[in-house]
């Protein structure tokens, strides 16, 4: 449950803030700059991650297992604070191919991704 002003969760900008605190040129400093898209549970949805550089490709995952992190001391619980496990289903970039492997990445990456739809017709 979340209380509005309550300390007990990680505000946006506190969000926004701790990753902008990253060294310069790292991707939680990149994340720190893009809005939060995916809204609900991103387990099974199709997710184009944020790209860095863009020069790289495009990488699209479906996220299978949340993997929480605990609480780090007594501060408010960290908004998007879990690890997701993903399978990468489409990409252009050479150092994520299809089939290749599984990734973990941070909750904070996969939801300022953007959801990807798929019309199929008869």
């Amino acid at each position: 449950m979340v209380f509005i002003g309550s300390a007990l969760l990680e505000s946006h900008e506190q969000e926004v803030a701790r990753l902008a605190a990253a060294p310069e040129g790292s991707r939680s400093h990149f994340l720190s700059g893009l809005p939060v898209q995916v809204t609900a549970d991103p387990r099974g949805s199709l997710i184009e991650l944020p790209a860095q550089f863009p020069e790289n490709g495009r990488v699209v995952v479906v996220a299978y297992r949340q993997h929480p992190d605990a609480p780090a001391g007594n501060g408010p619980r960290l908004r998007h604070h879990s690890s997701w496990d993903v399978i990468v289903v489409a990409s252009s970039d050479p150092h994520y191919p299809v089939g290749g492997f599984d990734l973990a990445i941070s909750e904070a990456e996969l939801v300022r991704g953007r959801v990807i739809g798929i019309q199929v017709t008869p």
